[in-house]
Parts: C-alpha cells; structure tokens; sequence
C-alpha cells in the first residue's frame, strides 16, 4: 500500500510546533499588551530574536503555505537579519507590513509576493531600501512601470526578476536597459541591474517584441528571458544588424562588431499574437541559432510554416537538455526524418523530451538515443510506428532499449473524431517499454486504447513503482480496478490517484477503492469522473 507520509525531520516537526502555538503561546504577550493599542512600532523584541534567518524563513513559509498567516506574527518575525521572504498569502495591513520590511529587512535577498495587491507607493519606497536583492517574484501583481524604474535604480545586484502576467510594458523594460525615468529619482548612469540581470520573465505582459529586442541588447549576461516573441525578436534582431553592416559597407564606414548573445533558452508561442504563424514561424530558427550559439533549452511551441530543413539549424547546438517541440497542426513533420537527426546530436544530453503533432514517433528510437531522458511527454495527434527500429534505423540490435532515467510521462491522445483514434495510440510494446521505468514518479495517460489491465499490471510486477506519486488515467477504457487494485496496494509514496472518464471503472469500483484508502489511513487524494 502507498506508505503513509513520513513525520518529517526534528526541525521540521520543531517548525510546526511553533507555528500551531504562534498566537497560543509565542505571540500571546505581543496580541494581549501591545497590537490592540494602534500602536505600530518600527522594531519589536520578541522570542525570534535569536533564531538564524533559515529557520525564521521556515516558520514564515510554513505560516503563509498553511493559511495561518497574520499581521502580528510578521511584527514579530521580520528581523533584520531575515534574507528570504515569501509572501502569497492576503494578511490585512499589507502596506504596513511592506512599510516594515523597508526599514527592518536591510538584508533581504530573496523576495517573493506573487499574486499580491500591492501599494504601489509604498512599494516603491520599499525598494529604495533593499539594495541587497538579487531575485524578485513580482508575477500576476499590479507592479508598474514605475516601480521597475525604482527597482533598476537602487536594486543594482538582482539576477533573477519574475515579472510574468503583470501590466508592464516597453517603457519598464527600457528603464531596467537604460536607467530611470521618473521624476522623483535622481537621473543616473547605466544601471548596474543592466549587467547582474540573468533571468527575466516577461510572459503574459504587453511588451512587446521591440522590448524583447531592447533587453536583447541592453542586458549583455541575460541567459534566460521569456516571452511569446523571443524567437521572433531575435530573428529580427538578427535581420537588423545584418542591414546595419551593410549601411556601413555602402558608405565605406566601420563595420560594427556585433558579439553573440549569451541566452540559454530560446521559446516561442503564439500567445497574444491572434495569428498563427507570426511569432512561431519555423524559418526564424536558423538566425535566430545563429546569433544565439549557446542554446540548451529549446522551447518552441505552436511552430508553423514548417519545411524539410526547418530543424537543421538545431544540429549546430551543443549540449542541449530541453528538446519541446510542438507544432501547430498535425502531417507536417516527420519523426525520422527530421526528429530522429535531433536525437542522434542530442540525446546524450537531454533530460526533457516533449512532441506535439509528429509523424511515425517510434517510442525503442527514443530509448536507444536518449539514455538520460528523465520526462517524456508525446502530446496531442502523434502517430506511431512499431517498426523494427535495428532495420529502419541505425541502433544497436545487440542493446536493450530502457527508460532507466525517466521520473515524468504525459501520454495525450485527444483525436478530433472518434474514428481517428486508432491512428494515434501508441502501441502496446511501446507503453511496456515507458511504464517499465524503475523510477516513475508521475503517469499521466489520456485516451490511449491499447493500455490495459495486463500491461499496467505487468508494470507493477516488474518495477513495483517505488517512487510513484502520481498516476491519472483518462478515458483508457481497456483498464478495470484490477489493475487500479494492483496499484494502490504497492508500498510507494503516491499522493494523487486520479481515474477520469474510464468506462469500466464503474461509481461502485471508485468507492471500494476509497474505502480501501481510508480504512488503511492512506494520504492519497482520489478523483473519479
């Protein structure tokens, strides 16, 4: 049976104690004496004076995760030696306790308030005061670019600023390139957040390519920035210095010296553009290669405008570890021909493998070249070949394909009709193959018919699944409770079992196995359509 979960380790038994008795015992002086009197004190002495900055962050984390986060515990918990603090959850107040942490917290960090209302006003006169930051998480906020000016001009050391789904545009992105623009900070050089800033996300916002572009340029040791334009920017930042240079021969100037960028990710998508084949568009592969030769990290979704030899550029890469490609329609490309050429250069090094709308995927070619391969996700109309791949390709006949690495599977079928359902199952050997991995920790399956009792079953006998937490099955309508029983009796750490959909898993099948799970006093959260 799942093994229930473990009490955890002295310290972290310690943290919950702490945090179960904060108002009852810890805080009891400080709610009684002092915090109904409106009296708000800059600093407090309390019984946390003492503790290191990590354990104070656990406490914190532990009280903001488990709900119980107030304002009073924060009085007496931001210190000035804390370097961490994550704060997600609503407590009242805010902006004083954002008032606080300027003048107590001279030494923060690390600094995370996702999906927070903030005051804008008094935020930015926080930020004034931390200049030791070096990662902000100001994702799904209502940050301004306002506050990115203050943030470029007093924290000059951050390296990691996550800034997804907020309202910023251009004009913040230009102010982390070139320095301030507001009136109530004094004008400045370059900023040195120009040259500290490594990652930078931007997804969901309304810059643009031209911002993405701006911080191409202007922020030389950016490894990683997301956006839905990036391949596009590139591309066309490519294109622009390539007109720049001839400028320069046609009036017999100085060639300009255009050094690589030094971006380790390079994504796209077709999210905001509302035309498929704009910002995707598979022949701004090779400039963008070009101009960014350190790629490992390759996520390019919703590709379109595919050719023959739209994927060649990506063999000029070196030790690439995500390999995501999803293209935006099914019949376009071609597992071996295109897919397998990738896998031959790269499979060595990649550990994340993810194809969407890909011709005669053969499952065996894909153990054989990427040993390390630690997630597979072969998502959306794929269709499968179960050819000898010792005959059709150049493998080793003599060596046993296995996934010895594999942790994470997402198999999606999703056909458009019901009769076109059987063009994209992946065959039954192949799923013996996947679901043989010793070290599984996540099985997700979708609509794929040729799934059943026997091979699930074989899977448990044959690994016994020690490291599963999560399995869901998906209108798999060959899987009874059988192979259910089988599963949740392994003696593993499964957290989530999850049966969508699945005809012969009957509403009576479903509640034996969930009094199963509580008589046994499992922690396994179940779900049943």
């Amino acid at each position: 049976m799942p093994r229930p979960k473990p009490p955890g380790t002295l310290k972290e038994q310690c943290v919950k104690n702490i945090v179960n008795n904060m108002d009852k015992y810890w805080c009891q002086d400080y709610v009684q004496n002092w915090s109904d009197k409106n009296l708000k004190c800059l600093f407090v002495l309390g019984p946390f004076e003492n503790l290191p900055s990590p354990l104070i962050e656990l406490i914190i984390d532990e009280l903001n995760t488990s709900g119980k986060l107030r304002k009073h515990h924060l009085h007496l918990l931001l210190l000035y030696h804390l370097e961490r603090l994550v704060l997600t959850r609503s407590t009242s107040e805010f902006g004083y306790i954002i008032s606080l942490l300027a003048v107590r917290c001279k030494k923060l960090r690390h600094l995370g308030l996702k999906g927070r209302a903030l005051p804008r006003k008094i935020l930015n006169e926080m930020f004034k005061s931390l200049s030791f930051l070096q990662t902000v998480d100001l994702s799904q906020t209502n940050v301004s670019d306002q506050t990115i000016s203050v943030i470029s001009a007093y924290c000059k050391h951050v390296r990691v600023l996550n800034l997804s789904d907020t309202d910023i545009t251009d004009m913040g992105v230009s102010s982390l390139c070139h320095g301030v623009m507001s009136p109530d900070i004094l004008p400045t050089e370059k900023p040195h957040i120009s040259t500290s800033l490594i990652k930078l996300d931007l997804y969901g916002t309304a810059v643009t390519d031209k911002g993405i572009q701006c911080a191409l340029v202007n922020l030389p040791n950016l490894q990683e920035i997301t956006h839905s334009t990036l391949l596009y920017a590139v591309a066309n930042l490519k294109k622009s210095r390539e007109k720049m240079a001839e400028v320069a021969v046609d009036i017999n100037g100085i060639i300009p010296e255009f050094t690589p960028l030094m971006l380790r990710f390079l994504q796209c998508d077709e999210f905001g553009s509302g035309n498929l084949g704009h910002f995707a568009n598979a022949q701004f592969i090779s400039a963008a290669i070009s101009l960014c030769p350190n790629i490992q990290y390759v996520h390019l979704r919703d590709l379109g405008n595919i050719k023959t030899d739209s994927l060649v550029p990506l063999l000029t890469l070196n030790n690439v570890i995500d390999l995501v490609l999803e293209f935006n329609g099914p019949d376009q490309v071609d597992f071996y021909t295109q897919i397998v050429p990738l896998l031959h250069k790269h499979g060595e090094t990649i550990r994340n493998l993810h194809l969407r709308f890909v011709n005669n995927i053969n499952v065996t070619v894909i153990a054989y070249l990427c040993p390390e391969l630690s997630t597979l996700s072969l998502d959306g109309l794929n269709s499968y070949s179960s050819v000898d791949s010792a005959k059709t390709h150049s493998v080793p006949r003599d060596v046993k394909p296995s996934f010895s690495h594999l942790k994470s599977i997402n198999i999606n079928c999703a056909p458009r009709h019901e009769y076109e359902a059987l063009n994209y199952h992946v065959p039954a050997d192949s799923l013996r193959l996947i679901l043989g991995s010793h070290v599984l920790e996540k099985i997700i399956v979708i609509e794929q018919d040729n799934l059943c009792d026997e091979i699930l079953i074989d899977a448990v006998h044959t690994t016994k699944f020690p490291h599963l937490k999560l399995l869901s099955l998906t209108q798999c309508k060959n899987i009874t409770i059988e192979s259910i029983r089988s599963v949740i009796r392994l003696n593993n750490p499964l957290e989530t079992l999850h049966i969508i959909y699945c005809q012969n898993i009957t509403n009576v099948d479903y509640h034996k196995v969930e009094k199963y799970v509580k008589k046994q006093r499992l922690l396994v959260e179940l779900a049943w359509f």
